[in-house]
């Protein structure tokens, strides 16, 4: 908000990842040690996932650097993709709702890799022929 009390629209941040991931939420499915976690996948790009971890146990047992296998399931719910993916970072702090981890694929198999970049490419054109954003609204008007 500036000094007359109007908003201020910034521009997105610049996506510094070679393969942009896209909102995906699915449930999967990450194996860990000898334990089986069902999670939700915040974000999914062709090398690499964001999984929400709304259980902070779960989470806590996870450290970046180590190998997890992923049962990602599609949209329909009719077919599993099995991926090994090596955790890049965890973020245990602050909001809940951002908690979580990310990870990059390290063994994937020709059909998986298919089926992601044919996922991701459809979230993309999806998230392409979206409109912009609203801008922020101050008791329920917007403020231009």
């Amino acid at each position: 908000m500036d000094d007359d009390g109007c908003f201020t629209i910034e521009p997105p941040c610049r996506e510094r990842r070679a393969h942009p991931r896209h909102e995906f939420p699915v449930q999967v499915s990450v194996r860990h040690m000898r334990t089986t976690y069902v999670m939700d996948i915040a974000n999914l790009g062709h090398r690499g996932v964001f999984v929400k971890a709304d259980d902070a146990r779960n989470l806590a047992r996870i450290r970046a650097g180590e190998e997890l296998e992923l049962d990602v399931s599609t949209h329909d719910g009719l077919e599993s993709l099995r991926v090994a993916a090596r955790v890049v970072h965890v973020v245990s702090r602050g909001d809940p709702s951002r908690r979580g981890f990310g990870a990059k694929f390290v063994r994937v198999s020709p059909r998986a890799s298919e089926r992601i970049a044919q996922i991701v490419d459809q979230l993309a054109r999806l998230a392409a022929s979206r409109p912009p954003p609203l801008p922020p609204t101050r008791g329920g008007s917007a403020v231009f």
